[in-house]
């Protein structure tokens, strides 16, 4: 599952977790601000989706999973998590095609 959790000061967690309100929990007990989970969703593969939004991002990165971002709202999150999506469909649609070239040209 990949998270985005505010901590309310204009910091943004960008992290993965197989139980996200245990991970909050957690990271609240070492933190003086109250954490808000902003949104969460599970990929195909959330340790490389992960790592591609720490990438795509990596401008605003403030130290490790803490990225600052001014004006990120819900939307901005949606819109990650929707381009992300559709490069991997992209990705995909490659691998088929790849596999289906393969598959005629066996059959040769």
């Amino acid at each position: 599952m990949i998270y985005f959790i505010s901590d309310g000061n204009g910091f943004i967690k960008i992290g993965r977790s197989t139980n996200v309100n245990q991970r909050i929990k957690q990271m609240q007990t070492g933190n003086a601000h109250k954490l808000i989970l902003l949104s969460q969703f599970k990929t195909q593969n959330d340790k490389e989706m992960e790592q591609r939004i720490h990438d795509k991002y990596a401008k605003f990165r403030y130290r490790g999973e803490w990225f600052s971002i001014d004006g990120i709202d819900k939307f901005w999150i949606g819109e990650v998590k929707i381009q992300l999506e559709k490069e991997d469909e992209r990705k995909k649609a490659n691998v088929d095609k790849l596999k289906k070239w393969i598959q005629v040209r066996n059959k040769r």
